[in-house]
């Protein structure tokens, strides 16, 4: 997903020598690239990712959650994921 993506150098970061080590080499395998590359395609990516929200933010609009007038189980996987994000990492 785009969310850990953009994140990926910043999470690698806050890792200790030999979890960086492990992280990087099993990110970099999933991922058929270098950690560096996968980071430098975030900007590129980030108008899909804010276009992909727009359906999600025009039923925020005219109502207060996912499931109507009180959170549902999706309501938290949103949130959970958007607020992991924004902790995990500074880019905007």
């Amino acid at each position: 997903p785009y969310v850990t993506t953009a994140a990926i150098m910043d999470l690698h970061a806050m890792q200790d020598e030999a979890n960086a080590a492990y992280f990087r080499q099993n990110r970099e395998q999933r991922f058929g690239k270098r950690l560096e590359e996968v980071e430098a395609a975030r900007d590129a990516g980030l108008g899909a990712f804010r276009a992909s929200l727009e359906p999600l933010r025009s039923m925020l609009a005219y109502q207060p959650f996912i499931g109507g007038q009180s959170p549902l189980f999706a309501d938290y996987i949103v949130f959970g994921a958007l607020q992991w994000a924004r902790i995990a990492s500074p880019y905007r």
